[in-house]
């Protein structure tokens, strides 16, 4: 996330952060829930357990019905409404990622909802008419633009020519926004300090933030593989908005520190019913840099 000027300069130093707390501001990614039950098939395929679709559904229907309910949707903060978020999406060419094709619209719905209670503004990328017409006519997401990206080189280029095209309208005056916020189509937003990120992107107009990118596990896959339960057990859904886990605060420099997935050091919390380990991962060799959790109580600031 970043003020909307960091989009139009060319050339222009800045900063990159990222929350002390990880629940502050953090990313699940759900693509990676179907490649780890892809990398310990053999260990859990005689295990009875939710296909990716079913859970990413219910992931869903749990947005919707924060979205329906009003309870955790913070629209008091103005500058929400004046953010655009840019995502692209890949749907019917296999591209880039290494996502069942079928599981990315789920993905897409799963993450359209998880920001839009907070950030209605969202524009999708997309490379072919089938995907421009169902996100457009047939998904049932109000977008609020689609941007066809016609004649690219491979589906891999789709992510930079939205945000260029972002950029161009922009520039003409298309789009009237004060900030922009890049996504994936697979992510799901974890956000509770929204007032806080926007006051340091005004302070520091050269700040560009980034949410931690969670890896969420199947529930079979911690109980054959990692063999431990969850550092804490949530009452419901939102139970997580009431912890903290806090990252180090000196710079990583270097990653002798981190530690395997495997060691009960990793936190591992259920957040909208998907387990996650917290911190920031090497997601293809399981190591983590990981943060500490607080079980009492969410701290207001961490140490």
């Amino acid at each position: 996330m970043h003020q909307r000027n960091r989009a139009l300069r060319k050339g222009t130093p800045g900063t990159i952060i990222q929350s002390l707390d990880v629940l502050d501001f953090a990313a699940i990614h759900l693509s990676a829930y179907e490649r780890v039950l892809r990398r310990y098939g053999r260990l859990v395929k005689k295990q009875t357990f939710p296909g990716t679709v079913e859970v990413v559904r219910t992931v869903t229907q749990t947005m919707i019905n924060r979205r329906d309910s009003g309870v955790y949707v913070d629209r008091s903060i103005p500058e929400l409404n004046r953010t655009l978020v840019v995502m692209p999406f890949l749907g019917t060419g296999m591209g880039s990622g290494h996502s069942v094709l079928a599981n990315r619209y789920e993905y897409l719905k799963a993450c359209f909802w998880s920001i839009y209670p907070e950030m209605p503004h969202i524009v999708v990328g997309v490379t072919s008419q089938a995907d421009y017409d169902y996100c457009r006519h047939e998904s049932g997401l109000p977008f609020y633009d689609v941007i066809y990206n016609r004649n690219l080189p491979k589906g891999a280029s789709n992510p930079v020519s939205t945000v260029q095209q972002v950029k161009a309208r922009f520039l003409n005056g298309t789009y009237d926004f004060d900030y922009m916020f890049f996504t994936e189509s697979d992510q799901v937003l974890v956000m509770r300090e929204a007032r806080q990120l926007y006051d340091i992107l005004q302070n520091n107009p050269r700040y560009i933030i980034i949410p931690h990118r969670l890896m969420p596990y199947p529930h079979v896959v911690v109980k054959m593989r990692l063999k431990r339960g969850l550092v804490r057990t949530v009452d419901h859904d939102h139970g997580w908005r009431n912890m903290s886990c806090c990252m180090q605060r000196q710079n990583c420099r270097h990653r002798k520190d981190w530690i395997p997935l495997l060691n009960p050091a990793v936190p591992l919390l259920s957040i909208y019913g998907l387990i996650t380990p917290l911190g920031n991962s090497n997601f293809l060799d399981e190591v983590y840099h990981s943060c500490s959790m607080t079980l009492s109580e969410r701290l207001e600031f961490c140490p």
